[in-house]
């Protein structure tokens, strides 16, 4: 009888050690998991540029918070033969390396964050890149670097563009310089030897070319441009061909703001907008509520779905919005807002789309955004 008492005593320790250590791995993994929200999830590193200030920020899921691991500072004046303020147009990254171009020079900056090579130019408005090669437009020209910043060769354009895009072997650059503008398809399949495809005048009453985006699936490149006089102000989007083309496909009017007789608003304006599918834009009522928005646009006409409302927004200049793999990034330049406070929301895409970070970017004397880089 002692010897059954003792073998079922034995049993039932056995048993409570066992339920011991299981809720004691999954209390370890509770903690973990709401100590740690965000681990595995959107990527960590973010690189922001403000005015002639880099700041490289990389995220600590322990404290939810980016901290800052390192700060490049331009030279506020160049000295003689380039005098000017120095302003940063872009940031893009290209085989472990980033890309940063002022108005009169491309750094190439390290994995550590340190400046190892630079290229002066007079004057430089867009910057893009293939992912193997560095493009840029300046001295009235489209220019293709190689990624330790050799001139790989050159095409006149006439004008500087102010925005590229590139998609395969094909650069999109849009003129926003002096009317006429114009826009341009330039082949950059052998980046030795670059040559325009095609040339378009764009001409509008008091207008100005805003940005562009594609859609491969529907050979579609869309071109969004603004519009004022006295009698209002608004957008319109142009759709071309992706391939070939110097007439628009279609026209479509999206944001309209009558001054006479009386005041009155109609559609969404467009804020900001990812380049390539699927289409994610900021946009704004007509109450000036600030949405995420998924563009469609079957038969070349163009629509936006209001998904998501962003509050803390109240800016009248473009919003930066870049998308890496499900989640978007959106830096909002609050100069013209009261108080004057930039942020960054990070927004998960997926099912449920929901803001899953937002901060305020003051903290690292970013007051103005001009780009930024999530990598």
């Amino acid at each position: 009888m002692e010897t059954k008492m003792n073998s079922k005593m034995q049993n039932l320790m056995r048993n409570f050690i066992i339920v011991i250590i299981l809720f004691g791995s999954w209390w370890v993994w509770r903690g973990q998991a709401y100590s740690e929200p965000l681990e595995k999830t959107f990527p960590h590193g973010l690189i922001v540029a403000s005015h002639n200030v880099l700041v490289n920020l990389v995220y600590n899921p322990s404290k939810q918070t980016y901290e800052k691991q390192g700060e490049i500072i331009l030279p506020d004046r160049l000295t003689k033969p380039l005098r000017g303020f120095t302003k940063i147009i872009g940031i893009v990254s290209c085989d472990n390396y980033i890309f940063v171009s002022t108005e009169y020079e491309v750094l190439k900056i390290n994995g550590k964050f340190e400046k190892i090579g630079t290229k002066k130019f007079e004057k430089i408005s867009a910057l893009a890149t293939d992912n193997k090669n560095i493009f840029i437009s300046a001295e009235n020209s489209f220019i293709a670097l190689d990624k330790n910043l050799r001139e790989l060769s050159t095409v006149e354009i006439g004008k500087n563009a102010h925005d590229i895009l590139i998609y395969r072997d094909t650069a999109y650059l849009l003129d926003d310089m002096m009317i006429p503008f114009f826009l341009f398809r330039v082949n950059i399949e052998n980046p030795k030897n670059i040559q325009i495809k095609q040339k378009i005048e764009f001409t509008d009453i008091n207008a100005h070319l805003y940005t562009q985006w594609l859609n491969p699936g529907l050979d579609q490149w869309a071109v969004l441009y603004e519009y004022g006089h006295r009698g209002g102000y608004g957008q319109v989007i142009l759709v071309y061909s992706i391939n070939d083309g110097n007439e628009p496909l279609a026209g479509q009017g999206i944001f309209r703001c009558r001054r006479i007789p009386e005041k009155k608003k109609e559609g969404l304006s467009i804020r900001g907008i990812t380049n390539l599918p699927p289409i994610w834009a900021i946009v704004r009522d007509v109450e000036d509520k600030y949405y995420l928005a998924q563009a469609s646009s079957e038969n070349n006409k163009i629509a936006f779905l209001k998904i998501l409302e962003l509050t803390d927004i109240a800016t009248e200049k473009k919003i930066i919005i870049k998308r890496r793999e499900d989640y978007l990034f959106i830096a909002s330049d609050a100069y013209l807002a009261r108080p004057q406070i930039a942020t960054l929301k990070i927004i998960n895409v997926r099912e449920p789309t929901e803001i899953i970070h937002s901060e305020d970017l003051e903290k690292w004397n970013v007051l103005s955004v001009i780009d930024i880089l999530p990598y």
